[in-house]
């Protein structure tokens, strides 16, 4: 999968809030395609402490739980 995300950045705040909720949606779609259910996978981001991330569960999961996004915007 690739997404340009320049045209994200140079966009008014909501159509940012939309991209970046389409490219989260997008990224997680293309994981669930990819990877059995009970796969589970390591994120690793200097930001933020890692954690496991099962994306068929994190896809019924309410996005308010979600330490980060596919898309980092």
């Amino acid at each position: 999968m690739t997404i340009d995300l320049a045209p994200i950045f140079t966009s008014s705040p909501v159509e940012f809030a939309v991209a970046n909720d389409a490219a989260n949606a997008l990224g997680l779609q293309a994981m669930n395609r990819a990877f059995a259910e009970s796969h589970r996978l390591l994120v690793l981001d200097w930001q933020h402490p890692s954690w496991w991330f099962r994306p068929y569960h994190h896809a019924l999961t309410d996005t308010a739980d979600r330490p980060v996004g596919v898309f980092r915007g």
